[in-house]
């Protein structure tokens, strides 16, 4: 038996498992899109780390890290520390939210927070928009694996990964996804073990790493090294605001079945994501030490699984096809939840049934995924243009309104719509035109233009209805008096202020 055609078989047989395990969690729209808010902790994690890791971080990563050595991984921190927030402060509001008000989707849950319709219209549309980039990164990401190591011709396999996950994503919905996620996750667990320990032992240990690394270049073992520092600030603060900012990332709060769940996936995303950078960095560290001449940092990944037995690259293949189909069935999922959830059903259609809306949104993800492996047999600038803006800006479309929706019943629906509407502006016109005056990263830059800006807006326009911010739990909700008349616990007047 081939190795195509053992890897083949191996990634069929991981698909039927979820697939009929989540086949009766996804006949209603609330199983389909978020499980029915049910899934525990073990799962959430893993389909949170799978979907935020790509095989970007192994093969970008390890490439980062070959070119300027540790400095390649301490950008990763703001990464840790936006899994601790995501998991500490965000989930557990946002998983009370949502069900309080029945979000099954993002954008919904800002346009109810915020009572702004305007704002469920345009985040679904910029989700699509820009998770469609990300999609097309993924597919010529498999294309380029099936190719390079496989031998597989590259049209045909992107053909064939968009069929799989396409088929997939649309019949199994969240539930599978996770699952499966899950099943990936653990794939990338051993590939990275692997990636680790044959590393080191190649190197003599960590300490001789370094030491070796030191010989070449000193700036390989420093924290910031030669990376410019621009450049670094920014990754730092993209890679924090980015693990509660990604559409496809804030559902997985959604589907959370309690609060014991989170306590169990803080821990357990956090191992997975140290581990897996790990693994990522050490690629490129060894890589520099035993192959110092490679012309560039992406064939680090490369070189080093030509050094390992065919055993243990198939082991790793398998954890890089894992990384690219878990983030790309996750992206798919959101972009197909939005099409039909927030612009058909939310914009154009208000009468849609439930039977119809779900149909719809299987269908358009079968749509997407077309047009998605169609684009990633063109070779358009124009969409690797968009994929770099679209982590960036997804922290300023989502990330600020959430974090401030959730923890502010001051928030208002102009705050949020600077934040969507501005924040990409300035985001675009700073990287292009003001980093080489300033000096200045662009994400830095539009979180100290924006924040300051929602406040001010926040306090100079109409706060949202009391009813709104009680079904938000910002406000105690109130009591009625003798004669029907609303208190507070206090026993004060707490009439809204505006219907």
């Amino acid at each position: 038996m081939s190795d195509t055609t053992l890897f083949v078989i191996v990634l069929l047989l991981l698909l039927i498992g979820p697939l009929w395990y989540a086949r009766r969690r996804s006949t209603t729209l609330a199983g389909y899109f978020i499980s029915d808010r049910s899934l525990g902790g073990v799962v959430s994690a893993f389909a949170y780390s799978s979907a935020a890791v790509s095989a970007g971080l192994f093969l970008g990563g390890a490439g980062f890290a070959y070119v300027y050595g540790w400095a390649g991984a301490t950008y990763q921190l703001g990464a840790l520390v936006g899994i601790l927030l995501a998991w500490i402060l965000i989930a557990p509001r946002v998983r009370k939210m949502a069900a309080s008000v029945g979000a099954l989707s993002t954008p919904r849950f800002l346009a109810e927070r915020f009572e702004c319709p305007a704002l469920r219209t345009i985040t679904s549309a910029l989700t699509v928009i820009f998770v469609l980039p990300m999609v097309i990164v993924q597919f010529r990401g498999a294309g380029l694996l099936f190719e390079n190591f496989l031998g597989l011709d590259y049209t045909w396999s992107v053909i064939a990964f968009g069929l799989l996950v396409g088929f997939f994503t649309a019949l199994g919905g969240n539930s599978a996804v996770s699952y499966l996620d899950t099943i990936q996750g653990s794939i990338m667990i051993i590939g990275s073990i692997v990636c680790v320990v044959v590393g080191l032992s190649d190197v003599g240990g960590l300490h001789n790493l370094n030491v070796q690394l030191a010989r070449i270049d000193m700036d390989l073992v420093r924290f910031v090294g030669d990376v410019p520092r621009p450049i670094w600030w920014n990754l730092l603060i993209i890679f924090g605001f980015a693990q509660f900012s990604n559409p496809h990332l804030i559902p997985r709060f959604f589907s959370l079945r309690d609060s014991r769940a989170i306590r169990w996936a803080l821990p357990l995303s956090v191992s997975i994501n140290c581990l897996w950078v790990c693994a990522a960095v050490l690629i490129g560290l060894v890589t520099r030490v035993n192959h110092s001449g490679l012309a560039s940092g992406d064939e680090a990944m490369p070189v080093f699984l030509q050094s390992l037995s065919p055993v243990m690259s198939f082991v790793i293949l398998l954890a890089l096809l894992s990384a690219i189909f878990s983030t790309t069935d996750s992206l798919l999922l959101t972009a197909g939840t939005n099409v039909a959830h927030d612009i058909v059903k939310g914009v154009f259609w208000p009468e849609l049934s439930e039977r119809g809306e779900l149909w719809l949104a299987k269908w358009s993800m079968f749509i997407l995924c077309g047009i998605c492996f169609t684009l990633s047999l063109l070779d358009l600038p124009l969409i690797t243009l968009m994929n770099s803006f679209a982590m960036g800006a997804f922290v300023l479309i989502f990330g600020l309104p959430l974090a401030l929706g959730i923890f502010s019943r001051r928030a208002t629906k102009e705050a949020a719509l600077v934040a969507v509407i501005a924040g990409p502006i300035i985001y675009l016109g700073w990287k292009y035109w003001l980093v080489p005056l300033t000096g200045i990263g662009e994400m830095i830059a539009s979180l100290l233009i924006l924040i300051p800006a929602m406040i001010l807006v926040s306090m100079v326009t109409e706060p949202n209805s009391t009813s709104c911010l009680e079904r938000f739990q910002l406000l105690p909700k109130r009591k009625l008096g003798t004669a029907g008349a609303p208190f507070s616990s206090d026993g004060a007047s707490a009439l809204p202020r505006r219907p």
